[in-house]
């Protein structure tokens, strides 16, 4: 049976993460080598066949591309930025725009708390040129999910429109520059982008290139849109728009809504059935694909499925049948020396297991003589290893030793008969018989009880497995640094610690 062997790649973030394009859903090899998978395009306008283009392997191959409808758009939270440009007003005139944005504004919040979007989260900057030639960008408020509080208050009083300004033309590609590193900082999952008023009022003064703004706002993923109120400079606006994959909005509440409800579709894109003729072998191997849509290589991976005879037959079915009659021909041939050759083979199993008894006793012997040559082995390694272990640690116990004496530290220790006993050696063995350093004739008391041994800084005291323990202030230890006035019990042996 042929197998069917899928690559699957996982699907990204439809909305925001999806704006270059990528793939949605997995690789299909089961016609191998018609190979396909469905490839999601961010921008939401329709491409042509001839804007996909794709090499196997570093090599050109044909593709085709054809638009797919998707069953179901994901909806996204949103994260969007509404830019209010403060439009120039000479001394003494009012500013029936502001009055026409907050309107605007107003009715399209009021349309989007009656359709529950409780989760979106909107914010508001005004942006204009000032005196001195800086650019102004307040938010108002930080963002909140509560779109009823977000025109609260007094509006005018954060405008500039009520000073003088000498220079007038619109600083927008400035305040788009900071508007997208604002709104940049939500939450990637969200659905971000950006709603401009703007009157189009614009003088380009080589500042800011058009063309970086479109840069990060694809960077980024954050499309612009614009609602117009004047006629200047639209293609600058135009361009922004539609090469951010934005779009621009009607002067009303109602379009400002229908925009709105439309971003899910706008980030969601185009989907795409690719699909080619792959030049590869069945060999389960890797290979690359760089699919070219609009200029941008996207490097994808698909694995070819393994060899299967029935696939071959299919396309070699001449071959396939000659290759049948051979097999029967070898059948018969097989049948009729088989029973020769089964009693041919027989014999020699007889033979050979009767040599290889023989080398299997021999084989035995030997490994009984390696094996004890390997026990001596051992044994003299071990003896090695012990003397070594000796030497080192009669070395560390003599250069413990000469730094006690250097230092003049001297072990202390008052017994409860009331005797002292002192000691200079880095190790001070403590049991009942007489080859310890310091002997307790006490039955309570192991013969090999326990050490007091100096490491360079502290004492510490080592229960050596005694029968009755050893305990220091009341408590039973096995090894413990010493401090001055420790109370230790050997047995029923006390003894008080001194250094």
């Amino acid at each position: 049976m042929k197998k069917i062997l899928t690559v699957l790649f996982v699907a990204v973030s439809i909305c925001a993460v999806a704006q270059t394009g990528e793939i949605k859903g997995s690789f299909d090899t089961k016609n191998f080598p018609k190979v396909s998978f469905i490839w999601n395009e961010y921008n939401p306008d329709l491409l042509e066949s001839t804007a996909f283009r794709l090499k196997e392997d570093g090599k050109d191959v044909d593709v085709m591309a054809i638009p797919v409808i998707p069953d179901v758009i994901p909806v996204r939270d949103k994260s969007i930025l509404f830019l209010w440009e403060d439009q120039p007003v000479r001394s003494g005139e009012s500013s029936k725009y502001s009055s026409d944005v907050q309107t605007l504004l107003l009715k399209f919040l009021d349309k989007v708390n009656r359709n529950d979007a409780t989760l979106d989260r909107f914010s508001f900057a005004i942006f204009n040129i000032v005196d001195n030639g800086s650019v102004f960008l307040k938010q108002f408020p930080n963002f909140t999910t509560n779109q009823d509080r977000i025109l609260q208050g007094t509006i005018d009083e954060y405008f500039f429109s009520k000073r003088a300004i000498k220079d007038k033309k619109s600083d927008l590609l400035l305040a788009l520059n900071e508007g997208l590193t604002l709104i940049s900082k939500e939450p990637t999952e969200n659905m971000r982008a950006i709603v401009v008023f703007t009157a189009g009022l614009y003088r380009y003064d080589g500042s800011m290139e058009i063309s970086e703004i479109i840069a990060k706002s694809l960077k980024n993923r954050i499309p612009v849109y614009f609602v117009k109120l004047g006629k200047e400079d639209e293609n600058v606006t135009y361009r922004v728009a539609k090469e951010t994959h934005g779009q621009m909005v009607g002067i009303s509440a109602d379009s400002l809504f229908d925009c709105y409800e439309a971003m899910n579709t706008r980030y969601y894109g185009q989907d795409y059935q690719i699909t080619f003729v792959s030049q590869q072998k069945r060999d389960k191997e890797w290979h690359n694909l760089t699919l070219n849509v609009g200029g941008e290589d996207n490097v994808l991976r698909y694995k070819a499925p393994k060899f299967s005879l029935f696939a071959w037959v299919k396309v070699h079915w001449i071959l396939g049948i000659v290759f049948l009659l051979l097999t029967i021909t070898a059948i018969v041939f097989a049948v009729i020396y088989g029973i020769k050759l089964f009693k041919y083979i027989k014999e020699k199993i007889e033979l050979r297991k009767k040599e290889q008894d023989s080398k299997d006793a021999e084989l035995k012997n030997l490994k009984r003589q390696i094996e004890a040559t390997q026990r001596s082995v051992r044994d003299k390694q071990e003896v090695v290893k012990q003397k070594k272990e000796f030497f080192r640690k009669t070395e560390e116990e003599a250069e413990l030793t000469r730094i006690m004496k250097n230092r003049n530290i001297i072990l202390r220790l008052t017994l409860s008969n009331g005797e002292n006993f002192t000691s200079q050696n880095a190790v001070t063995t403590i049991g009942r018989t007489e080859d310890n350093d310091l002997v307790l004739p006490n039955t309570t008391v192991s013969s090999r009880h326990a050490t007091i041994s100096f490491n360079g800084v502290d004492f510490e005291i080592t229960d050596l497995g005694s029968t009755n323990g050893t305990s220091v202030n009341g408590n039973s230890i096995e090894n413990i640094t010493l401090r001055n006035n420790d109370l230790i019990v050997l047995g029923e042996m006390a003894m008080k610690f001194y250094v």
